[in-house]
């Protein structure tokens, strides 16, 4: 099942390719985002139980259709080997992130990061229901009363293979600060500027 708003992508243009693996029941999902406008630009949600090979095989392609982009995709469990195989192939072109609780690759930072995006306004997805429905359902949970930090993904029943996609492209995307307001001149208080 694949949905695209860019039939061709522009010449010279980067792109970046976020890649959650599946693992038996659960889907494989491939989110590719234009690195400029921060775009959705194609979203591949692969049939299960397929082999690995079949699955590197398609985002290899896919990878090599937008431009060779860079490739962002999950090195925990299912993806260890499909990395390996990609990172052999495509060098610094393909990385995989190994999310964890705590440091540098805790899962809630990226969460935080794909949170700045939105509400800077700054990316866009394309119109595909299933997608907006696992946004939705995205979720913090306290890890529990005698530990610290917060478990992060769908309830237990539902998917979140587009938002983890979504969320390994975004480590890449540009975040634009906010813009500052115009600064007025100082006045003298309690002068007919200073109410104004």
């Amino acid at each position: 099942n694949e949905s695209g708003g860019i039939v061709t992508p522009i010449p010279g243009r980067r792109y970046t390719v976020g890649q959650d693996w599946g693992r038996k029941d659960d889907r494989s999902v491939s989110s590719v985002f234009d690195r400029l406008t921060r775009e959705q630009v194609a979203l591949r949600i692969e049939p299960t139980n397929r082999s690995y090979d079949e699955y590197i095989t398609r985002l290899s392609t896919l990878k090599r259709y937008w431009n060779d982009a860079l490739v962002i995709a999950d090195d925990r469990g299912a993806g260890e080997y499909a990395n390996s195989r990609m990172v052999s192939v495509f060098g610094d072109r393909y990385r995989g992130i190994a999310l964890t609780g705590q440091g540098e690759n805790s899962k809630g930072g990226y969460v935080a990061r794909m949170k700045d995006l939105f509400d800077l306004g700054t990316w866009k997805f394309l119109a595909v229901p299933e997608q907006k429905a696992e946004f939705s359902v995205y979720q913090q949970v306290p890890i529990g009363e005698h530990s610290n930090g917060f478990n992060y993904g769908a309830p237990s029943g539902l998917h979140d293979d587009m938002v983890s996609a979504a969320m390994f492209a975004s480590t890449v995307l540009q975040i634009d600060p906010p813009k500052t307001r115009r600064v007025r001149p100082a006045v003298p208080e309690y002068s007919a500027e200073w109410f104004a």
